[in-house]
């Protein structure tokens, strides 16, 4: 749909194909970037509900927009200081009740 208005508006369909292939990157880099630290921790379904934690709840319902979303997600778990560690200071699987480390109870976080 962008490449069509951008098209209609005066820009060559090469072009425009060449900006938003280009542009893709300037979102998905941070995002993946951003994900990082969570990909190797969240196991079975519960994935996009911890990954967009922290996010406006507009961002979790706009699909097309899910790397916005997580990238808001990310900067706002950051800002809350959400964090998912043990009583004892390890970080532990979102979902887990208790440390794998060490076996003491999760610090209760925001409701999921």
């Amino acid at each position: 749909m962008q490449a069509l208005l951008a098209a209609i508006a005066g820009f060559g369909l090469l072009i425009t194909f060449i900006a938003l292939f280009v542009g893709i990157f300037v979102v998905w880099f941070p995002t993946v970037w951003s994900m990082k630290k969570l990909s190797s921790s969240i196991r079975g379904n519960d994935f996009w509900k911890i990954a967009l934690t922290g996010a406006p709840p507009l961002a979790k319902y706009v699909v097309y927009a899910a790397a916005w979303g997580l990238a808001l997600a990310a900067a706002g778990r950051k800002s809350l200081g959400i964090e998912w560690k043990c009583e004892r200071g390890h970080e532990m699987h979102p979902g887990a009740k208790f440390c794998e480390e060490c076996g003491a109870p999760a610090v209760h976080q925001e409701a999921l």
